[in-house]
């Protein structure tokens, strides 16, 4: 991968100079591993940030540019791993992509991403979070956008995306879970808990044009009705002035993410912690999420929930 080469130049030079150092004090190697891997993904992060994710306006500071670094260092890995494991296509055609014809993939993402950023209005965006996980949108649909245009199909680019988006957000969840899966055994705390810090940052809801949520909690968990979402606002206004199915691509990825999400947090080895009977996404007024301690009943009602769980192919 071109853009993460040069960092590796410059930490093999530091890696040399550690070899010699620490042949002197063998019992300091595992510190100076942890060093060392943290030192490389820090140079990684700055030379992309410097040289790759490049400054495309007056707000657009090299804090963000380094946030953006951040993300493309997250997905790229998780792009690769799902790219390289599959087959691509249908009937005869099914292929399994080269290395080498992912990197060019990966090259072209945040060149599309800068074009799209034009529409997403960042600016307007209350606080640090909201923005961020704009940031987030803006590059799942720069990546579908890059996996259509290098010719995969679109049912193998949306699900591409949606597994790759995965793995960046349930790392993320568990991170964030993962003091409260320690310290209480109860599923419905561990969801109230979990969701409430993840209400602080990333999902702060001050309000239209940031997140909008109604948040109430009880004994067997917490609701959360989200009424406004940044993301989802971005990828519609996106799909209304130049559609390439990004609306599809959202709704099968992110929308769909809550319920596994769900069961995570929990982490009682059972399925069925989260409800969600209507969708922004598909044109609702709202989100309406229950998170739920004990296992909810199967909803047989709800027909953006059902689109939701099993698929939108409309």
């Amino acid at each position: 991968m071109t853009i993460g080469f040069v960092p590796f130049l410059l930490l093999g030079g530091a890696l040399g100079w550690m070899v010699a150092w620490g042949t002197a004090t063998p019992y300091l190697w595992p510190v100076w591993t942890i060093i060392l891997l943290a030192a490389g993904l820090l140079l990684r992060i700055i030379w992309l940030g410097t040289s790759v994710c490049l400054r495309h306006g007056p707000d657009d500071t090299p804090i963000w540019r380094m946030t953006r670094a951040c993300i493309l260092v997250t997905l790229a890995p998780a792009l690769e791993r799902i790219l390289l494991t599959r087959e691509i296509g249908e009937g005869p055609g099914r292929h399994r992509l080269l290395a080498a014809e992912f990197d060019p993939i990966l090259d072209r993402i945040e060149p599309m991403a800068g074009r799209l950023r034009a529409s997403a209005t960042l600016a307007d965006l209350p606080g640090f979070g909201n923005r961020l996980m704009v940031e987030l949108a803006i590059y799942t649909s720069a990546a579908h956008r890059v996996l259509l245009d290098a010719g995969i199909p679109p049912s193998d680019a949306r699900s591409v995306i949606a597994d790759a988006g995965w793995i960046v957000y349930s790392g993320m969840l568990r991170l964030t879970s993962l003091p409260f899966r320690w310290t209480s055994r109860d599923p419905a705390t561990r969801l109230r808990r979990t969701i409430r810090t993840l209400l602080w940052f990333p999902f702060h809801a001050p309000g239209a044009p940031g997140y909008a949520v109604d948040v109430r909690t009880d004994r067997d968990g917490i609701r959360t009705h989200f009424t406004h979402c940044p993301p989802q606002t971005f990828v519609r206004n996106l799909a209304a002035t130049d559609d390439r199915d990004d609306l599809l691509a959202f709704r099968q990825s992110w929308c769909r993410y809550d319920w596994p999400g769900a069961d995570l947090i929990a982490n009682d080895g059972r399925r069925g912690h989260y409800t969600r009977p209507h969708t922004l996404s598909h044109g609702d007024s709202v989100c309406d999420m229950c998170w739920l301690g004990r296992r909810s009943a199967p909803e047989t009602g709800g027909t953006s929930h059902n689109r939701a769980t099993q698929g939108d192919t409309t």
